[in-house]
């Protein structure tokens, strides 16, 4: 990161080691449903339900399932 970012070397240690698999992936779903490239959500969907019974935990895969269920609902009322 530029020096004006404000963040030390130990911030941006920090920041690097907070982010995880799953987040960055979640990020692409994001990504992905944003731009209508469902090809590549349910790609990314499938990771995150690997990753989710891997780590036995639902909440994330909750928050997908509404986010794909809400770009179902707009291409559908193009």
């Amino acid at each position: 990161m530029p020096a004006s970012s404000g963040l030390t070397n130990t911030g941006q240690d920090m920041l690097y080691r907070r982010r995880t698999l799953s987040g960055d992936v979640l990020a692409a779903f994001e990504r992905a449903c944003r731009e209508d490239d469902l090809a590549v959500a349910e790609h990314l969907l499938a990771a995150l339900e690997t990753i989710a019974r891997r780590e036995e935990t639902s909440e994330t895969l909750q928050q997908v399932y509404l986010e794909l269920v809400h770009v179902l609902r707009s291409q559908a009322l193009r």
